[in-house]
């Protein structure tokens, strides 16, 4: 558990870097997922599911413009057949958002027993 907490905690170190670094830029996401490139892709997409590390590898996108016209994939569908919606977002907006997700995930496993 000590390894992905510090996993989790240099995740936040880097988001909160790119944040910094990146107050204009766009990312491309749905509710559970992020558009990170066909390297770090789920099953030869450009999307994976969000979790802190993952979201440390996003394709950031100079403009709203770029991000709807190179970042979105239509034909996404999850488990059910349903298709996955994508929406720009504010990198700024993204990772503050992301950030406090993964302060979330450090505090509840800190507050397990077994963690102690």
């Amino acid at each position: 558990m000590k390894d992905l907490q510090k996993s989790i905690e240099q995740s936040i170190k880097a988001m909160e870097v790119l944040k910094i670094d990146n107050p204009t830029g766009w990312i491309v996401e749905s509710e559970n997922h992020v558009c990170v490139g066909k390297e770090d892709g789920l099953n030869g997409t450009t999307f994976n599911v969000k979790s802190p590390a993952v979201n440390t590898k996003v394709i950031i996108y100079d403009k709203k413009e770029d991000a709807e016209k190179y970042g979105f994939d239509y034909y996404l569908i999850d488990g059910k057949n349903e298709p996955i919606y994508m929406r720009a977002t504010k990198a700024i907006d993204f990772f503050q958002k992301e950030i406090e997700r993964a302060k979330q995930i450090l505090v509840f496993i800190n507050s397990q027993p077994y963690n102690k």
